[in-house]
């Protein structure tokens, strides 16, 4: 099998071809076109194989990584970007969540508000809303109003387009006909919908990612459109793969944001960007009061996001010594048998309001099943994921029993 890989740099390109066969490599390095990084890449890769003795129809497979996606987000020379989202939401990316670079600053850069992906300009809303937790539909899409905002974004010029519903993760319908009304009414524009880049709760996060794969997509696809064309040309038979971030590849006629760090190219798990990967195993961040610094400074050194991961957490620890020093206050004011009681009374009037729900559910067996965040490091693979499975059964020949429902006496699982 023969393997040839390819890594565009700002100014060498390096080549390298495997034949597994013989137990045999070869390098190559040549310079980088700057204007089109496909020309000296191809270049070099003919170079290469003429030397070896290799024709390009004989590679096996053929892999790339650049930094194109990487440079364009720097220098944030992205496409003219639009986005389609729900009436009242339209500044869901510019508002953000309560994390900022610097928790408590007033007079920060805050980069997604200064340098945003999408102009306000080119924020169109349509009415339509989908509501948890099935994704069912409150409030039907307006397609009239949805094709009229699609013309108003082909009018100012955009060059691609984002479209980001509420709770798009859970049914997608609303965010794919759109896709498909901007198809008929804008032809050849660049179309993203944040249920297909990234499938996941929090509104900011997944609209951001889909707005980043609007920004990037026009100018990656392009490159990689060219850089197959030549490949082609110049006689490859073997379908270009680029390296994504998480460490694996994916062909090249299937990306999206991807390329965010060097020598990687492809598809990204938003998830990546917030979930650095360590695992603590009942760990103390504090010990009677004292900070364990070994790990913090542990910490701090091995997330890509330091300040704003490290500020978080001491907000957290904060708000828990503000919640524990107001609960002494009552205590003094009140007395304990007073703050007590007023504490039991509260969970008696949520566990009255879940019995009351229950009661109006119809007869029949209800199922739901979860899993928390298990150990990935363990060799144990029932720790890796760790299940959470309800039953419920409701019959009602037992409707007077359902005070021993919730302490899943016979009824509940």
């Amino acid at each position: 099998m023969i393997l040839v890989g390819a890594d565009v740099g700002g100014t060498f390109t390096d080549i390298i071809l495997a034949n597994t066969n013989e137990r045999t490599f070869a390098i190559h390095k040549v310079p980088t076109t700057a204007p089109d990084p496909s020309v000296g890449m191809v270049e070099g890769i003919k170079e290469l194989c003429a030397r070896e003795g290799v024709s390009l129809a004989q590679v096996d497979h053929m892999f790339h990584g650049t930094t194109i996606a990487t440079n364009a987000t720097l220098e944030h020379k992205g496409a003219r970007t639009g986005m389609i989202t729900t009436r009242g939401y339209r500044d869901i990316i510019h508002i953000g969540r309560h994390q900022r670079p610097q928790n408590y600053s007033l007079r920060q850069d805050i980069p997604w508000q200064s340098r945003p992906f999408v102009r306000r300009r080119h924020r169109k809303v349509v009415t339509e809303r989908l509501i948890p937790p099935l994704g069912e539909v409150l409030t039907p899409l307006d397609e009239a109003e949805a094709r009229e905002q699609i013309r108003a974004l082909q009018h100012e010029g955009v060059e691609s387009i984002a479209v980001c519903f509420l709770f798009s993760y859970l049914n997608p319908a609303h965010e794919n006909r759109v896709q498909q009304l901007i198809e008929e009414e804008f032809p050849g524009v660049f179309v993203t919908t944040s249920a297909d880049v990234s499938p996941q709760f929090r509104e900011f996060e997944r609209f951001t990612t889909a707005c980043l794969n609007a920004f990037l997509g026009p100018k990656v696809k392009g490159y990689i459109d060219e850089l197959s064309h030549r490949l082609e040309e110049a006689g490859a038979r073997t379908e270009l793969h680029i390296m994504t971030s998480n460490g694996g590849v994916t062909t090249a006629h299937h990306l999206d944001i991807g390329a965010l760090v060097p020598g990687s190219c492809g598809i990204v798990d938003a998830v990546d960007a917030y979930a650095e990967g360590l695992q603590f195993k009942a760990i103390k961040v504090y010990e009677r009061g004292i900070k364990n610094q070994p790990f913090w400074n542990f910490l701090a050194d091995n997330v890509r996001a330091a300040e704003m991961v490290v500020g978080d957490m001491e907000a957290q620890i904060a708000a828990c010594r503000i919640g524990a020093e107001r609960y002494v206050d009552l205590v003094e004011r009140y007395g304990i048998d007073t703050v007590l009681a007023a504490s039991e009374y509260l969970m008696n009037y949520s566990e009255a309001m879940l019995r009351q729900e229950i009661a109006r559910l119809p007869d029949g067996t209800y199922s739901a099943e979860g899993f928390f965040d298990g150990y990935l490091d363990s060799p144990d693979p029932a720790k890796k994921d760790l299940k959470i499975a309800v039953t419920l059964t409701i019959k009602s020949a037992l409707t007077p029993a359902l005070s021993r429902c919730c302490a899943g006496e016979g009824v509940v699982e």
